[in-house]
């Protein structure tokens, strides 16, 4: 109900959604939330989705932030680049994700095609305290072992993995209220990679080894293929200090790892 009466009353174009709405997202990244919101398309990297991109407008110039404030991109890749990796942020923390479509004055100057907001859990949102939880088994469909089999490291490791999350709000009194969300998980990603190098192309000649062509005329010089895999583990915790000191104003107080 505070999602659809947000997106209602907004001075702007823009959609709002619940995070409980759609279910339980595996490992809790956000990403593999907001890709089935409209007008939202969301890049994969890695095995991840991890880049949001709205309209066209690539990740760099579409800001994210919690609760209005930019978020620091720890950007797997490296570099300087202004995208923030939604891989990077659980979905488990949060009570709502709002994608604005249309600025308002307070909106970013990089928001060429508008921006992420996402909501973290406030007890206010609740009258009687909540629990829930989840226990799971995380697994891909080429990798089903419960045994161990060679990979990703020197020794033989297993492929299916537990995970758990869960979410605690306590509204204590109509002043005061708590919450409380952390989660863990390990995921085994088995990245089949196959690339070819075209000269001429994306390649430079030499003129001996790798004979001159014209630009029309590329030829295939070399097709490479790898069998990467790897483990990649997340683990997430959350907490708010909620606090009334009016009618209208509210102080709180929020950490997330």
């Amino acid at each position: 109900a505070i999602a659809i009466n947000e997106q209602r009353f907004a001075p702007n174009l823009r959609n709002v959604v619940a995070t409980d709405e759609l279910g339980f997202v595996p490992e809790g990244n956000v990403a593999e939330f907001i890709k089935f919101m409209p007008g939202v398309s969301v890049d994969n990297v890695g095995g991840f989705a991890r880049g949001v991109s709205l309209n066209g407008a690539p990740p760099e110039y579409v800001p994210v932030t919690i609760d209005g404030f930019s978020v620091a991109s720890a950007n797997p890749g490296g570099g300087t680049a202004r995208d923030v990796s939604l891989d990077m942020l659980s979905i488990n923390n949060l009570a709502r994700v709002e994608v604005v479509f249309s600025p308002t004055p307070e909106s970013p100057g990089s928001a060429l095609a508008g921006s992420v907001n996402m909501v973290p859990r406030s007890a206010f949102e609740r009258v009687k305290p909540v629990v829930n939880w989840n226990l799971y088994l995380l697994m891909r469909d080429n990798a089903r072992h419960f045994h161990k089999t060679p990979g990703p490291q020197r020794a033989e490791t297993r492929k299916v993995h537990p995970g758990f999350d869960f979410t605690y709000l306590k509204p204590v009194n109509r002043n005061f209220g708590f919450t409380l969300s952390a989660g863990t998980s390990t995921n085994f990603l088995n990245q089949d990679f196959i690339q070819n190098t075209w000269r001429g192309a994306n390649a430079a000649t030499n003129g001996t080894t790798f004979p001159n062509t014209p630009l029309d005329q590329p030829y295939l010089s070399s097709t490479a293929v790898r069998d990467n895999t790897k483990d990649s583990t997340r683990n997430s915790f959350s907490t708010t200090l909620d606090a009334r000191l009016g009618p209208s104003d509210r102080l709180t107080l929020s950490f997330q790892f």
